[in-house]
């Protein structure tokens, strides 16, 4: 059975993740990054899984369990590519 995340909160994962890497200014290098660890989305939303008794404490477990949730379907990944690679809309002009 696949794991699962909501709409909403996926929605919320893809614009913060994109946010992060904009406000770094990081978009090309994160986009190749994206890019070629695609395929192996699956196998690191497992490690996650793997690494979360050690690391839930700190980030919690909702939160590890939503990252995982995220890695699982390798569609997400191209959520946040498409996103980062939005022109933002100008105003004033």
């Amino acid at each position: 059975m696949p794991m699962e995340i909501t709409e909403s909160r996926r929605d919320q994962l893809v614009a913060y993740f994109a946010g992060k890497i904009k406000a770094a200014r990081l978009e090309v290098p994160v986009t190749l990054f994206l890019e070629t660890v695609k395929p192996l989305s699956f196998l690191a939303s497992q490690v996650v899984l793997f690494v979360t008794p050690m690391f839930a404490p700190f980030l919690g477990l909702k939160r590890m369990d939503d990252f995982a949730a995220f890695l699982w379907d390798k569609n997400n990944l191209d959520r946040v590519i498409r996103q980062v690679e939005e022109k933002p809309e100008r105003k004033g002009r």
